[in-house]
């Protein structure tokens, strides 16, 4: 009579055990799925709460354009990062009032591995509501891609020139370049 009740004492045991592992395994596909959302939003947060910009666009004036790394900067860069998935969260944040806040996230949103993001930079290139912010939009496709289209000095009166020379080269060949499905788009590296 003494194995019986060690026998269902062990069963009961090991159903618990497997109910707990059951849901330690459906919390961690849960987290697993929600983990780039929930980075987004967070990034995203960091970006938008980061204070003051801190870069003046009265002073854009040169061929390059020295930013410390602000708060803003970086949590821009680690949510391009993150990949197209990021490109809603970055036009939310592309609607801010001050032009200087723009640039800041628009310079975290250039660069060597963010060929997806080029369709907004161009967009804005073409439609910012500043001269600097056009500049520096056409300034960060040079960055992405490694060519030039920008003027090399910021001149407001070249920059439509400089657009066009951007928009001929998208639908000419970069588009097939940088466009979904292209070597450079994305994920990096392919």
């Amino acid at each position: 009579m003494s194995d019986k009740p060690q026998a269902a004492k062990q069963g009961k045991g090991l159903k618990g055990f497997y109910i707990a592992i059951a849901i330690v395994a459906l919390v961690a596909v849960g987290l697993y799925f929600s983990w780039t959302p929930l980075r987004l939003s967070y990034l995203e947060g960091r970006v938008r709460n980061a204070g003051p910009a801190t870069i003046d666009i009265a002073k854009i004036t040169s061929e390059s354009i020295a930013v410390p790394d602000h708060p803003r900067l970086v949590a821009a860069r680690e949510l391009a990062r993150i990949g197209p998935a990021s490109l809603p969260a970055f036009r939310r944040l592309l609607a801010d009032e001050d032009p200087a806040k723009r640039i800041e996230i628009q310079m975290g949103l250039s660069g060597p591995l963010n060929g997806w993001a080029l369709p907004l930079l161009i967009e804005i290139a073409r439609k910012g509501r500043t001269p600097q912010e056009r500049h520096m939009a056409m300034w960060g496709c040079d960055y992405t891609t490694g060519l030039e289209h920008a003027p090399k000095k910021y001149d407001p009166a070249k920059l439509d020139e400089g657009c066009r020379k951007l928009e001929a080269w998208w639908e000419k060949e970069g588009e097939a370049q940088y466009g979904p499905g292209g070597p450079y788009y994305w994920p990096p590296g392919r």
